[in-house]
């Protein structure tokens, strides 16, 4: 039983917890443009400072054209530098999106089929042996994460002045062969990217960052974007912030197509607005046309894992959910060391937002931007937006191990004071709640050092604020019970609990 005088201290450690992930106001819907700009002003920077996200740039677009953009925080913090609209970003999977473009410009062109073997196409690289027909991977299931390929070794990359290791290189390192039957169901795959990347060069003979330079980015508009990293161009691209708040430099991928987007919020709004398929308003596409857009954004496979609490399907290139009344939306994040970022349109109505940030911290940050977003457009709620919700059920889970560890540590303090708990070690009737006390202590134990031991955790990514305190509070959970197992009550038959 909770002592009075716990009362208090938890009920305010509660309201921390839930402090950044409270609910949007329920009047956004209708605002004109200026009040709902105000209102991400007051927002926006609360919510960065409790997640401890560095900087973040944000574009809105009505009827297919950029109606506001703003910065937040810094760039570099130890500089001071402020992050702004013009500063170069990372766009890490974002990139995917346009690289799908770049490839159905080559379809839309008659030089390659949508969904002709990739295999012929490719000139410098094979697929490795295995029991699955690499025969019959196609170029649409590269573009849709269902050619059987995994995902790829993550945290890959170069400082900017190193040699890189080419696309076969980089393949032949990665082992790069089908674990799946081709076509048989969605895998998201960075590896299925690099050989899209591949493709494209054997296909024109061109270099993969020219061909999308002058194919895709300059007939869009898009002046500051590059795939390739130049430093003149490229100098103030900000520090990123990875899960700890530790400062990662700015760095390079061996293959571009996946993640390598070097990009403004200004040119990603331009992508984004390009990709407005219904509306006469709209700026008009350069590079694909209406029936190719409609393509890339139809639903190609049906997601499943973790992406599937967030999106219904694939598209080519996009994430594709229904936001309500038959609206579909087409969406794509972005998630690096250090970096996060996304953007969300709907095409039928020209609604869109872009947001870049330097921190690896964001995700729980985006879902609330979003969720606001969707609700002043009168959109069905974002599938993201459910990042905000488990964000809720991880504060409930922490606030009840917290409960549990004050609970825990009050009976085991006052057993001892008063001596109804000594140390006993030796096995005897009546100890089996005991052990069952040690082995939950030691599980929990060692499930913390396995995760300290990660390079990387998802749930640290979703919840980077939550997952400290659940670590602190298991921590001290697993303890306790350790104690209270070599602490047991005295005189206790088998039936007690220690």
């Amino acid at each position: 039983m909770i002592r009075p005088a716990f009362v208090l201290p938890f009920l305010a450690l509660s309201t921390t917890l839930f402090a950044g992930c409270g609910p949007a106001p329920s009047d956004l819907r209708g605002l004109e443009d200026e009040a709902f700009i105000r209102h991400l002003d007051g927002a926006v920077p609360g919510w960065m400072e409790f997640y401890g996200v560095s900087g973040a740039a944000i574009l809105l677009l009505r009827e297919g054209k950029p109606v506001w953009s703003g910065a937040y925080g810094l760039a570099d913090r130890e500089k001071k530098r402020p992050l702004s609209t013009s500063t170069p970003m990372m766009t890490h999977s974002i990139s995917k999106s346009v690289t799908a473009w770049g490839v159905m410009k080559l379809v839309q062109d008659g030089r390659i089929g949508l969904d002709d073997p990739v295999s012929p196409y490719l000139r410098r690289w094979s697929f490795p042996e295995s029991q699955y027909d690499s025969d019959r991977v196609t170029v649409r299931q590269l573009l849709s994460h269902s050619a059987g390929l995994p995902l790829g070794t993550l945290g890959v990359h170069y400082d900017p002045g190193d040699e890189l290791s080419s696309v076969p290189e980089y393949l032949s390192a990665e082992h790069a062969r089908l674990m799946w039957e081709p076509g048989s169901a969605f895998a998201y795959s960075n590896l299925g990217y690099a050989i899209l990347e591949l493709l494209v060069e054997d296909v024109t003979g061109r270099p993969f960052d020219e061909y999308m330079r002058d194919e895709v980015l300059l007939p869009l508009g898009m002046q500051g974007s590059s795939f390739t990293w130049d430093e003149e161009s490229h100098s103030h691209v900000p520090t990123g912030y990875d899960l700890r708040g530790n400062a990662v430099p700015p760095y390079v991928y061996p293959a571009r197509a996946g993640g390598g987007l070097l990009s403004t919020l200004e040119d990603v709004g331009r992508f984004v607005a390009a990709g407005m398929t219904n509306l006469p308003r709209a700026p008009g596409n350069p590079v694909l046309s209406r029936q190719s857009l409609v393509e890339v954004h139809a639903h190609q496979e049906p997601v499943s894992g973790l992406f599937s609490f967030v999106a219904e399907s694939y598209g080519l290139g996009v994430f594709v959910e229904t936001v309500g009344q038959g609206q579909k939306a087409v969406w794509h994040g972005g998630q690096g060391k250090g970096w996060m970022t996304h953007f969300h349109a709907v095409p039928e109505t020209g609604d869109g937002i872009v947001i870049l940030t330097n921190s690896q911290r964001s995700w729980p940050f985006m879902a609330l931007l979003l969720s606001d977003w969707a609700r002043w457009r009168d959109l069905a709620p974002v599938g993201m937006g459910r990042i905000t919700t488990a964000s809720r059920a991880m504060n409930v889970t922490v606030a009840l191990v917290i409960l549990a560890s004050i609970g825990r540590g009050w009976a085991l303090g006052r057993g001892i004071v008063t001596g109804k708990r000594k140390l006993g070690i030796s096995a005897r009737k009546g100890s089996r709640p005991r052990l069952r006390t040690l082995l939950a202590g030691t599980t929990i134990l060692l499930i913390l050092l396995w995760a300290v031991s990660r390079d990387y955790l998802f749930i640290s990514s979703l919840f980077p604020t939550a997952a400290v305190w659940l670590g602190f509070s298991s921590l001290a959970l697993g303890v306790l019970l350790l104690v209270s197992g070599l602490f047991p009550r005295q005189n206790q038959d088998a039936s007690d609990r220690s």
